[in-house]
């Protein structure tokens, strides 16, 4: 990655910064098998949309790729 926060951002005039340390990992952010985590309406809604513009580019362009969210890593 190798950005800084203040690269990432857009300053508005007036503004402060927001600073805090968190780790790279913690226990609690891991589900065991086959437990969910729930969604709000608004990120659910998003990422149809996000499904939808991706399986529309990859049918515009014939691609031979699949689009997919939810899914875990490991």
């Amino acid at each position: 990655m190798g950005g800084s926060v203040s690269n990432m951002v857009t300053r508005a005039s007036g503004g402060v910064d927001v600073v805090f340390r968190a780790p790279r990992w913690s226990e609690r952010w891991e589900l065991e098998d086959d437990v969910t985590m729930p969604e709000t309406d608004p990120h659910l809604l998003a990422t149809r949309l996000l499904m939808d513009v991706f399986v529309a580019w990859i049918a515009r362009h014939r691609r031979d790729a699949k689009a997919g969210s939810n899914l875990a890593l490991r």
